[in-house]
């Protein structure tokens, strides 16, 4: 395996964009350039990110030593596989396996041992049966089906996923199998989104079908889950009140078994869903929507802060430096976990909110 040679910096450099790519290449990695729609550019992209740690919309955007951290990372990938039996070669298959497998899994990788995990098995799974014969690869229809049967979906809830799907397409679904490819990826992003948020509060996946069946039990339930965002977090609360997750909350999200080796009595700490923060007593709220070109703090919806204190003063703002230096606020961030665009650009001259955090407290 090839090293890296470290580099003193003593300014931040933007990496080399082709030589970046031709090292890519013998990863199995495409040019991310000429070809950025790519599965497996897509899947670099999201892994950089899980890297750096770093908000990332071009890869070409990198710093030299963010691009080293990468590097080493895909380095460690590909001695995981071939410690496996695999080849160098095959990290871009890999990384485009574990990034289709979700978030959770990609953020598994921003660790050596995570790496190793995820490695061994994509290469058990990779790897051919030589006393089975290949079977034939299975067709979307059949995928999707299996795909409700994870999430708890029978024969009785069946009508349960049909309402469910002509929610949400705009039109009546009578059976599942005579929707077209797209249709069913549609319905099926809906459904992983309901069941990472179910998973967030300590339960398995196969209660979805039982979350939906009560839903479908009203239609106005079902209308609401995606015409009012208010009564639909409302309608779910009140499902989990009535139907409380498993041993407490201790349950694997991935396995879907009880945890091993875990206490009952402790409970499983709870997780902030996306577009929503905790507050220093403990609540969780959700964010303020952003608004571009605003003259005022959009976070003084939460109320003003200290007399005289500053966003500049406060632990979180964020500075993103590209060609130019913009500011963010972490209250500010976006439903689905990012800093945005230019409408949620932040003035460090705005007078703080109710959630001020000094510079040297941890927010």
């Amino acid at each position: 395996m090839e090293t890296l040679a470290p580099t003193a910096l003593a300014v931040r450099q933007p990496c080399d964009g082709p030589a970046f790519t031709a090292w890519l290449a013998a990863f199995g990695l495409p040019d991310f350039e000429a070809e950025p729609n790519l599965p497996a550019s897509l899947a670099l992209l999201d892994f950089a990110m899980v890297i750096t740690r770093e908000e990332i919309d071009w890869l070409g955007a990198l710093y030299e030593d963010e691009a080293r951290r990468v590097c080493r990372a895909l380095l460690a990938a590909a001695a995981a596989l071939e410690a496996e039996g695999q080849k160098k070669a095959d990290t871009g298959a890999f990384l485009v396996a574990v990034h289709a497998a979700g978030p959770d899994r990609l953020a598994r990788c921003s660790t050596p041992k995570g790496i190793q995990t995820e490695a061994r098995r994509w290469a058990e799974a990779s790897r051919p049966d030589p006393l089975r014969p290949s079977a034939p690869a299975l067709g979307w229809r059949e995928r999707f089906k299996r795909f409700l049967s994870g999430l708890g979906f029978t024969a009785e809830t069946w009508p349960a996923a049909c309402a469910f799907a002509s929610g949400l397409l705009g039109r009546d679904i009578a059976m599942l199998g005579q929707m077209e490819e797209a249709d069913a990826l549609d319905v099926g992003r809906g459904l992983q989104a309901m069941q990472r948020l179910i998973e967030a509060k300590g339960y398995p996946a196969s209660a979805v079908a039982g979350l939906l069946e009560w839903l479908a039990a009203e239609p106005s339930r079902l209308a609401a889950l995606f015409s009012d965002a208010d009564r639909a977090d409302a309608l779910q609360a009140e499902w989990m009140a009535a139907n409380p997750p498993p041993d407490g909350g201790l349950f694997d999200q991935h396995a879907n078994r009880p945890r091993k080796h875990q206490d009952p009595a402790r409970a499983m700490p709870e997780r902030i869903p996306p577009g929503h923060y905790r507050t220093q007593d403990g609540r969780v709220l959700r964010l303020p929507p952003p608004r571009g070109n605003t003259k005022t703090n959009p976070c003084l919806a939460y109320g003003p802060g200290p007399d005289g204190k500053r966003c500049r003063d406060c632990a979180r703002l964020i500075v993103k430096q590209y060609d130019k230096r913009y500011y963010k606020c972490e209250l500010r961030r976006l439903p689905d976990g990012t800093l945005g665009g230019p409408a949620t650009d932040h003035r460090v001259t705005w007078p703080a909110c109710a959630h001020y955090v000094r510079a040297d407290e941890q927010p």
